[in-house]
């Protein structure tokens, strides 16, 4: 099978699950970070997203760089693998396509000020070589809308397993050789303005050489330098004295430090800010100082008195004539030490760990039981996982997101994190019965318009101006009218009226009802004629209409408004035939 790279942990392997760290070829990033496998600077290839710190999100990365090509820089030998840090500020960032860019107008301005801080400090620890030795910094640079730092990977063990394998607690001058390195490289950044924020003996990693890396530096931008103050006299402390590094106060007593070193301390923890050291330049000064230098040590470039110590200038090189003898004796001298300490039964021990009891490295011999691992429950992101050996179990659980909400951005139910933001409120517009609401969660805002009635026209009826609902009937309408039955005279035929109790004056349309019974020969089916006789008695002739059975009806309509005094109908067929007749006016419009 063909060789690929593996993204989780940068080495070639032809498995489709990588036996080195586990990750899947299919696996990628999430997708608010970059995609594994993305070139940064033509140099820098990313892979899987480590954690997301205040800052941006740490990418464990490959250095492409031909064999033997330098980069500009203190450091002349590319490394291999790398890290990666990306600025995108959690909450005041998102990313569109492989760009980074505000979350918002109300993000923008924290967004360029974050974005200039965070450069400003990159500049700072790949600029200096002292700090950058510390920091582990190589450069940084800009690109897709946002700033990277690339940092150099250290191979070595944290500052707290040292102590451990050691078997107890270090030496005051063994402690300040190590850390201080790290206080002068602290003190320099906090006279730049810059801080870490969260200094702990397992952020503090000793290389195979000796040199002391403080990993995360420049990582939160709410770091001060009283917190850096704080947290490395923790460390002091967890060095010279075991479980000392969650002290929350100096002890009266610690072993190997002298009474000016002893007090630094006690100032450095103060509880009250602001009787602690302002930086750690001020605590550098008091724990290194010239007249309380730790042993074999000198000052800074010949410095004042004042200054902090640093480690001795190497010594010129012997013969190698002579550096042979001193190994050769050396050896032997190895080997007699071993012979006695067999000869005399004396065990040199290793700790305990989570699978093995204390062991002999001489002889093999055991003694007590293994620790057993110290589980970590497992997270979104990591699985079971034990603290002292760093064994994992089984898999992250994964996040439980709870989708975005119009108040919300989706978020995980287990862990808290959330990923982009609000969908925000969709509104509806108020309206006469509703008041504004918003089409996504129903919330409302405010009260319902109200209906805004027009009035009734003699042609349409009352009528809302915005939704076009309507009420009650038009003007000046009559379902029926009442009157009484009065015999009717003509030139040629008479039968009965209907005489209307009060006239209806300006009437527009109206429905004429005829009901025939009690035929007694003859037939009503045929045509008849319509009449109206106005309020000076005068009779008008309004028209035929057709009688199908023993009841019909006829409907008018006046293009000038009339006034009526009765109604009736007459036969207009022929012929002589006796029968009672009934008429009803419905659906009267008139003016009021």
């Amino acid at each position: 099978m063909e060789q690929r790279l593996c993204y989780g942990c940068m080495e070639f392997t032809d498995q489709p699950v990588c036996p080195h760290c586990g990750w899947s070829a299919e696996q990628n990033n999430k997708s608010h970070q970059l995609p594994v496998g993305t070139y940064l600077a033509g140099r820098y290839q990313v892979g899987r997203a480590l954690r997301q710190s205040p800052a941006g999100i740490l990418y464990l990365g490959l250095d492409i760089t031909p064999a033997g090509q330098q980069f500009s820089g203190w450091n002349t030998t590319p490394t291999r693998t790398v890290n990666l840090l990306e600025y995108y500020p959690r909450q005041d960032a998102r990313r569109n396509g492989s760009n980074v860019e505000p979350a918002g107008e109300s993000s923008a301005r924290r967004f360029a000020e974050g974005k200039a801080q965070f450069n400003r400090i990159t500049q700072l620890l790949a600029g200096e070589k002292e700090l950058a030795e510390v920091f582990g910094v190589r450069e940084g640079f800009e690109e897709n809308g946002t700033v990277y730092r690339v940092i150099e990977q250290v191979r070595g063990t944290t500052l707290d397993r040292y102590v451990r394998l050691r078997g107890g607690p270090l030496s005051a001058e063994e402690t300040l050789r190590i850390l201080g390195p790290v206080l002068r490289a602290a003190a320099a950044a906090h006279r730049a303005g810059a801080a870490h924020g969260g200094i702990r003996m397992d952020s503090i990693v000793l290389d195979p050489m000796g040199g002391a890396r403080l990993q995360g530096f420049g990582e939160n931008p709410a770091a001060t330098a009283q917190q850096d103050v704080l947290d490395l006299c923790r460390v002091i402390l967890g060095c010279l004295m075991e479980g000392a590094e969650g002290l929350s106060a100096c002890p009266d007593q610690v072993p190997g430090l002298a009474p000016r070193q002893l007090a630094a301390l006690k100032t450095g923890m103060e509880q009250d800010p602001r009787n602690r050291f302002a930086s750690a330049g001020a605590l550098c000064t008091a724990l290194l100082d010239a007249g309380q230098q730790v042993p074999g040590q000198q000052s800074v470039g010949g410095g004042s008195a004042g200054g902090p110590a640093v480690p001795p200038a190497p010594r010129p090189k012997k013969s190698r004539k002579k550096l042979w003898i001193g190994i050769g004796a050396a050896a032997g001298a190895l080997v007699l030490v071993f012979l006695a300490l067999l000869v005399f039964g004396v065990h040199i021990w290793t700790d305990a760990d989570c699978t093995k009891p204390q062991t002999c490295v001489l002889c093999g011999k055991t003694e007590g039981r293994a620790l057993g691992h110290d589980w970590q429950e497992a997270t979104c992101e990591t699985p079971r996982t034990c603290d002292r050996c760093g064994e994992t179990q089984g898999t992250a659980l994964g996040h439980a997101w709870q989708e975005a909400t119009c108040l919300a951005p989706r978020t995980c139910d287990r862990c808290g994190e959330v990923q982009g933001s609000a969908s925000g409120h969709s509104w509806q517009d108020a309206t006469c019965t509703e008041p504004k609401t918003c089409k996504y969660c129903g919330e409302t805002q405010g009260a319902a318009l109200g209906h805004d009635w027009a009035e009734a026209t003699y042609t349409t009826p009352s009528t809302c101006r915005r939704c076009g609902e309507t009420r009650g009937s038009v003007r000046g309408y009559h379902e029926s009218v009442s009157g009484t039955y009065e015999r009717f005279y003509s030139t040629k035929v008479n039968g009965w009226c209907l005489k209307l109790d009060e006239p209806v004056l300006g009437c527009r349309k109206f429905t004429l009802v005829v009901e025939v019974s009690n035929i007694s020969y003859g037939t009503p089916v045929g045509n008849w004629k319509a009449f109206y006789r106005n309020t000076k008695g005068e009779w008008i002739n309004l028209g035929n209409f057709n009688m199908t059975g023993t009841t019909g009806s006829a409907t008018f309509t006046f293009n000038t408004p009339v006034d009526i005094d009765s109604v009736t109908a007459v036969y207009d067929g022929g012929g002589s035939f006796t029968f009672s007749v009934g008429f009803a006016m419905t659906e009267v419009y008139a003016a009021d």
